[in-house]
């Protein structure tokens, strides 16, 4: 981003100009200033770049399916999470999918919540998981622009027939 490297400049430049426009002073300093410099204006880019990004109208972006894992099982199951201090607490429940993705050390396990994801059953694609993420439709926007939460869901594909349907209904009195 263009913004965030100007800034970053910019902020170097102060710095120099500040530690040593009373003449020359220790390398140590100059060189936290010019660190001091770089931190303060890449945050101030990257600050205004959010901005810039937020004011963009959603006609200017799109949702574009980024795939992330082959996936191998898939589960829905529960997360059971809480804490507890001097007798009392709290727990929370949260659905969630679990699955396996295959990576250099072997399988490793993942899980997702439920509330971000969908389950699309087809069989013109292996399962996998992909990111649904929002992009700007002019690549120059990505120059002087930033998304605020680029990652909008994720899209679980399934072959068909993996999702069970099972109506229950237990009505006693």
């Amino acid at each position: 981003m263009y913004i965030l490297l100007l800034l970053s400049v910019l902020g170097i430049f102060i710095a120099l100009y500040i530690s040593t426009k009373d003449g020359w002073c220790g390398i140590f300093e100059v060189i936290f200033d010019v660190f001091f410099g770089f931190l303060v204006g890449g945050t101030l880019g990257l600050l205004i770049a959010i901005i810039i990004g937020s004011f963009i109208p959603d006609k200017y972006t799109e949702n574009v399916e980024v795939p992330e894992y082959k996936i191998y099982n898939l589960q829905d199951n529960s997360n059971v999470s809480g804490s507890f201090f001097l007798g009392s607490g709290r727990v929370d429940e949260k659905m969630a999918y679990t699955f396996y993705i295959h990576t250099v050390d072997g399988y490793v396990p993942m899980s997702l919540e439920t509330s971000t994801c969908a389950i699309k059953e087809t069989d013109d694609i292996k399962p996998q998981m992909v990111s649904v993420k929002r992009k700007f439709k002019n690549k120059n926007f990505d120059k002087w622009a930033a998304t605020t939460d680029p990652t909008i869901c994720h899209i679980i594909y399934v072959p068909k027939g993996t999702i069970v349907k099972n109506y229950n209904l237990d009505a006693k009195y």
